[in-house]
């Protein structure tokens, strides 16, 4: 402002967290902090390394789960192997590129498909309290919280919003930055205000995060499960949600199917999506093996934008819960897409 520095949105109510020493606990503990405060927090991470954490990925996705959205700096490795850093890198987290006073990428900010998007990351003055005046700080870690404060401005402005239209629209109103559309530098382009504040609100995607069946059933990485689709007193339903080839391209849902019912599952898309309905004993959808197959009770990927349609009857003598998995295939062209699912039970 000519004087000093003011923030993006100074009225947010700010807490933090000292962590002493960079353990994967201590971050877990800071998690855990952030979200005992209450209610939906935006939870900046201007921290990462090359090793994934299973306790550190789950502690995020129990942040996102609770309501909260997680923000991370991509990295400042691009001239030093350009490696995937963490949390960076985990599905559900809104990364954070840096670009530079001629909106370009910044020469050292770490690339990748996780890359959402992109804010100013280089000659950034702060106040200095080691001595008097001000300096500039440059790094993915200053991006960062531009795009904290970005999201906090939007939800207070918009408080209606779910955590899932919050993130979609701080992704898809952005300003794009050249090569034209999403690229990994940086990610969809820089955060657009203006637009984020004004742009019809999209979809809530329900039940999130459900990449997986650990992330759908109780006593893996949460105590409760999820709900189930379809219960005896409603055998039918339908319901809307979205696929994000990178952050989100896994959606699980348990589905019951009583003793002699026929479920009936109709999936339609802008996009191609494929659909799995997996026993009750499978465990995980993420697998590739061709032997996993066999715990397929349906299977369904048709090409273009015909709809899927999955059928199983149950013939045993007791009701069964089941796994419906709609999923982006391996090679897709679209980025993103709407679908709507359809089930109905019956004799």
């Amino acid at each position: 402002d000519g004087v000093g520095t003011v923030g993006v949105y100074p009225e947010a109510a700010l807490r933090s967290y000292d962590i002493r020493i960079f353990t994967d606990s201590a971050i877990v503990v800071a998690l855990e902090r952030a979200l005992a405060a209450g209610g939906p927090t935006i939870i900046n991470l201007s921290f990462g390394g090359p090793e994934p954490s299973r306790a550190l990925h789950e502690a995020v996705l129990r942040a996102f789960a609770s309501g909260s959205i997680v923000v991370a700096s991509s990295g400042n490795d691009f001239m030093r192997g350009d490696p995937l850093n963490y949390p960076a890198g985990y599905p559900h987290v809104l990364t954070v590129a840096a670009t530079d006073r001629r909106d370009m990428a910044s020469f050292f900010s770490s690339s990748g498909r996780a890359v959402d998007v992109a804010a100013p990351g280089e000659g950034l003055p702060f106040a200095d309290v080691s001595g008097p005046g001000f300096r500039t700080l440059t790094g993915t870690s200053f991006s960062a919280p531009i795009v904290t404060a970005a999201a906090a401005w939007l939800w207070t402005a918009r408080p209606e919003l779910d955590k899932t239209q919050v993130l979609e629209l701080l992704r898809s109103s952005d300003r794009d930055l050249a090569p034209a559309g999403f690229d990994p530098r940086t990610g969809f382009g820089v955060i657009d205000m203006p637009a984020a504040l004004t742009r019809p609100a999209p979809i809530v995607d329900p039940q999130e995060p459900n990449d997986d069946i650990s992330q759908v059933t109780a006593g893996a990485v949460f105590d409760r499960p999820k709900p189930l689709l379809t219960t005896r007193r409603r055998p039918s339903t339908r319901l809307r949600a979205r696929l994000e080839r990178n952050e989100d391209p896994d959606d699980v849902y348990r589905v019951l199917i009583p003793a002699g019912k026929q479920i009936s599952i109709s999936i339609f898309s802008s996009g191609d999506p494929g659909a799995i309905l997996w026993n009750p004993s499978t465990r995980t959808v993420l697998t590739n093996n061709v032997s996993a197959r066999r715990n397929w009770l349906a299977a369904s990927n048709r090409p273009g934008r015909q709809a899927e349609h999955l059928v199983y009857r149950n013939e045993g003598t007791k009701a069964i819960v089941a796994y419906l998995d709609v999923w982006v295939p391996k090679g897709a062209a679209f980025r993103r897409l709407n679908y709507t699912v359809s089930i109905k039970t019956s004799r």
